[in-house]
């Protein structure tokens, strides 16, 4: 049997895990909406109970330690034993609470969730948390469910539930493209067209680096697939989308008749100790099918 103490110390290493997860105190506290003096209060009876330093704090924030580190590794473990407990009961039970759910924070303007109100009106006791972030998390940790993005995160016992390599070409506006002609081969869109890249990413295609280096016109760069699309949609030159926007972004010219080399790959990746609970299941089923009819 559970002891008062046994369920606090479990709170502080759960609350330990959010410290790493979320970089810091603070995010974590809001993250669990909670505040940093209570998430303070949890750390200081767990290393009471423990006898070691869990957070190793300085001016730009705080750490895990060593022995912090190897405890985060228990509330892994803590909260497989849960989600096992919630996947012992009937499968075909009501679909009902919560899944949590991580973007990459660039996927989020490439992917359309253009049924979720039908998928929610079936299933009207499950409820979809959605943060976006700017890194890869840890699955094993069980901070979310669900994982979209391009890069397959980090973790043990990981599932890839769907994975879709996306074509990708060029893209203007109908009003750059009143103002500007229709380019007409490579060559014409880097002497005379105003180019828009994702940052650092250039680099890796050939045609791209080509396209910086003849550029005659500003080219604008930007780390924000958000910042590129709005910069797209505003006028401001031609960039590489995927190509399904042109059925999908109503305002958007697809310059077909240039080769564009760029492809994206995008992951669904669940943890193998979740995917099967039936929240999860139909969440996973819905950005599935999105990614299938891409």
């Amino acid at each position: 049997m559970f002891s008062k103490r046994d369920l606090m110390n479990m709170e502080g290493i759960m609350v330990l895990q959010a410290i790493k997860d979320n970089a810091g105190k603070r995010n974590a506290a809001k993250r669990l909406n909670t505040s940093v003096d209570t998430l303070n209060k949890y750390l200081m009876n767990l290393e009471a109970e423990l006898g070691v330093p869990l957070v190793s704090s300085d001016e730009r924030g705080c750490t895990l330690t060593d022995y912090g580190e190897k405890v985060v590794e228990v509330a892994g473990s803590i909260k497989k034993s849960l989600q096992q407990a919630y996947s012992v009961v009937d499968p075909d039970r009501k679909v009902k609470g919560e899944v949590k759910i991580a973007y990459d924070r660039n996927l989020r303007c490439n992917i359309y969730n253009k049924t979720l109100g039908d998928a929610l009106a079936a299933h009207p006791d499950m409820s979809i948390h959605v943060d976006m972030l700017d890194y890869v998390p840890d699955l094993s940790h069980l901070s979310y469910d669900i994982y979209l993005g391009y890069e397959v995160p980090k973790g043990k016992d990981l599932v890839v539930v769907a994975s879709k390599e996306v074509e990708c070409g060029y893209f203007a506006s109908f009003d750059y493209i009143q103002k500007n002609s229709f380019p007409k081969d490579l060559e014409d869109l880097a002497k005379n067209h105003r180019l828009i890249f994702k940052h650092n990413k250039w680099k890796d295609y050939e045609t791209s680096r080509y396209l910086v280096q003849k550029a005659k016109k500003a080219v604008c760069y930007s780390n924000s697939t958000y910042v590129i699309n709005k910069m797209v949609m505003g006028g401001a030159g031609i960039s590489i989308m995927p190509t399904y926007f042109a059925k999908e972004k109503a305002g958007l010219v697809y310059i077909d008749n240039i080769p564009c080399e760029v492809k994206l790959t995008m992951y669904l990746v669940s943890h193998r100790s979740v995917k099967d609970i039936t929240k999860v299941r139909v969440a996973l089923d819905y950005y599935a099918d999105i990614m299938n009819s891409m």
